[in-house]
């Protein structure tokens, strides 16, 4: 018996796992100091800790549900949505707020901007077979053909 990786799973588990780390991260600072958690957003001061909790508790149960595969398709595309209004909302935003003279500060956000952009495309990649055979057969079984799910 020839042992099988599922890289769908690991792959999956493997995003999940930045935004599980995240989700907690940003809980420990919330219950630490919340008052420069959400500073950079642009939402009222009074709303940011409500901000803050719906972000946790969403990015959280959303990236295990995607990771084991419940429903990771539509998990999937909430994460982008997810992902895409931080990069836009949080670090670009504080990217364009910095100085010019602030060099480590705007490489801090870049190398955030392009982790993200690098999540979105990990994330296609897993959702775009519906299948779930092409991220766990090998080459030989689609013979380069990757439209079988259309089919």
């Amino acid at each position: 018996m020839k042992f099988k990786f599922d890289c769908g799973l690991i792959a999956r588990s493997l995003i999940a796992l930045v935004f599980v780390l995240a989700g907690f991260s940003k809980l420990k600072l919330l219950m630490s100091s919340s008052a420069d958690l959400y500073s950079s957003m642009p939402v009222p001061e009074s709303v940011q800790m409500i901000v803050a909790l719906l972000v946790i508790f969403i990015e959280i149960p959303l990236a295990i549900a995607y990771a084991v595969g419940f429903k990771y398709v539509k998990a999937g595309w909430a994460l982008i949505g997810f992902t895409v209004l931080a990069t836009v909302l949080v670090h670009v935003k504080i990217y364009t707020d910095l100085p010019m003279e602030s060099v480590q500060g705007k490489f801090l956000q870049m190398n955030m901007i392009l982790k993200n952009i690098a999540i979105v495309g990990g994330i296609l990649a897993t959702i775009g077979c519906y299948c779930g055979k092409c991220l766990t057969c090998s080459v030989k079984e689609h013979k380069g053909d990757h439209n079988h799910h259309n089919a």
